[in-house]
């Protein structure tokens, strides 16, 4: 039979295991930490505008994007300055079908609405947005926004190009190649 090990080295062994489970212990809170980083930067950093809010309209979370998008220099003063947002809202009757759609379905989809900056400036959005439960279980909608203003102002000038073609009191052809 071999010698039992000594008081020291069994001292030794044990240390060894406590920091190499201190090192494991570690591993996953850095690769979580890693992961919530770069979640945040794509969040931060999106083409496009996100946010929450929660039922009662209070802004829970905006991205850059959002927060430029209405006027605002950072997600920071965008939701110190607009608190709630029914605030952005260019008719109340507006927040109040949105909110009746996402109640009915859970969720909106390439919804159109004019809503307003810090300014006052109208803005054409886009949204698109779906009701989630937090952790607390309070309901929240998570969306997705976009600046659709030139779009929309493209088409409203070409419908009234349309429409005055179509009231011209003459004749009025095109000519050329492909006419």
């Amino acid at each position: 039979m071999g010698q039992k090990p000594s008081y020291e080295a069994l001292e030794e062994k044990v240390w060894r295991l406590e920091k190499q489970i201190e090192r494991l212990a570690k591993e996953p809170a850095a690769v979580l930490r890693d992961r919530e980083e770069s979640y945040r930067n794509f969040v931060d950093n999106a083409a496009i505008g996100i946010y929450r809010a929660n039922r009662k309209g209070r802004i829970l979370m905006v991205n850059k994007k959002a927060a430029q998008m209405f006027g605002h220099a950072s997600p920071e003063e965008a939701m110190a300055r607009a608190r709630n947002i029914n605030d952005i809202y260019s008719h109340p009757a507006l927040r109040s079908t949105f909110l009746q759609e996402i109640a009915e379905q859970g969720y909106v989809r390439r919804k159109e609405l004019k809503l307003l900056k810090s300014s006052g400036e109208p803005i054409w959005v886009e949204i698109q947005a779906r009701t989630v439960t937090s952790e607390n279980g309070d309901i929240v909608y998570e969306g997705f926004i976009q600046d659709i203003t030139e779009r929309r102002l493209a088409e409203d000038a070409l419908r009234l190009a349309e429409f005055l073609v179509d009231q011209a009191p003459v004749g009025i052809f095109r000519a050329g190649e492909d006419a």
